[in-house]
């Protein structure tokens, strides 16, 4: 086996029909001007098998750069564990002959291919990563959405989307360039006023959408003035992401979320999706409690999204301090449930 660094046309043609939306070379050339440099990356015998996009960031090989999550990618459902081992020894020989002093690798979650992110969790543990972070990520399996869904969720969800069901609410899919707009600065308004501004603009959403087939929703209220929004990515064939949703907050009293959720799930079981994907409710694996209670009131089941890292090369004192604590937090997490 060889690791051989691409261009991004010569990897896309490898890689992009087997990865998510955000391993495609398309959405990260988009966003190259958020790293130092891009690479890409590619673990061939005879065949090309894995591969992987990386950014670096302040010397750290970081995959993704911008994006949920990155990691390894490859052109075949099956990959024996030995060779995935292999690959990753290779690349992190790369990494450090190129000069980084760390990987930090966020893994998708388990619904993207429980099989393969298995494998590669596993591997990269034995290869010397450490958990960084775990975030809670939460998923509608579009299996459970039927005529029995609204008995099955909680009462609380039931009760508020019996509420907004009477107020004659409308939802919309935007066609409209403004209608588009309109939805992101609902958005927008909503973290305001939670103190979670967006982490993109509206420019960039725009953009992106232009690569990533994307949808944008209204909720409007029985006056035909939008209370709500969301903005779904398309992240595989069967798998849809909900980037940013929310409602004004003066028009909390309409249940509008509830009834943005429920009319979201039942558009893309139509249009024949397995899964939506509501991302984490968690930061650097600190929960909000609210926001996890509110999707398990949903219906939503959670599955870890991982982040790994691993040091390589020279260290210079802050990365040395900073992977002294990672040790120091593991040996406290084993006394607590070892025999003393």
């Amino acid at each position: 086996m060889e690791l051989i660094e691409l261009s991004a046309e010569d990897y896309g043609g490898l890689f992009d029909d087997a990865t998510s939306c955000y391993g495609t070379h398309e959405f990260n050339e988009l966003n190259t001007e958020k790293c130092e440099n891009l690479y890409y990356l590619c673990v061939r015998n005879k065949k090309f098998r894995m591969g992987i996009v990386g950014g670096r960031v302040d010397g750290v090989f970081a995959s993704p750069f911008s994006a949920p999550f990155g990691g390894f990618v490859f052109t075949r459902d099956h990959m024996h564990l030995n060779c995935i081992d292999e690959a990753i020894t290779m690349f992190v020989d790369w990494v450090r002959d190129h000069g980084f002093t760390k990987i930090k690798i966020v893994l998708p979650p388990l619904i993207y291919d429980e099989t393969i992110v298995s494998k590669v969790t596993n591997s990269l543990f034995r290869a010397g990563f450490i958990i960084e972070n775990v975030d809670l990520n939460y998923y509608l399996s579009l299996d459970i959405f039927d005529e029995n869904y609204t008995s099955a969720i909680q009462y609380s969800a039931r009760k508020n989307l019996k509420k907004a069901m009477s107020q004659n609410l409308l939802f919309i899919q935007c066609q409209k360039e403004d209608e588009k707009m309109l939805a992101y600065d609902i958005i927008r308004k909503n973290r305001a006023a939670r103190g979670f501004p967006l982490k993109m603009s509206m420019v960039e959403v725009m953009t992106t959408s232009g690569i990533i087939k994307s949808d944008f929703f209204l909720v409007k209220d029985q006056n035909k003035v939008p209370v709500a929004a969301a903005i779904v990515f398309h992240v595989t064939d069967s798998i849809v992401q909900v980037i940013y949703w929310g409602g004004l907050p003066e028009y909390n009293h309409l249940r509008s979320i509830n009834y943005l959720a429920f009319m979201l799930f039942d558009f893309y079981k139509v249009a024949g999706k397995k899964i939506v994907d509501i991302g984490p409710s968690s930061d650097k694996s600190v929960p909000n409690f609210g926001l996890c209670d509110f999707k398990e009131s949903l219906g939503c089941q959670v599955v870890p999204k991982m982040s790994m890292v691993r040091y390589v090369g020279l260290l210079i004192f802050s990365h040395i301090h900073e992977a002294m604590t990672f040790i120091d937090n593991q040996l406290l997490d084993m006394s607590l449930i070892l025999p003393i």
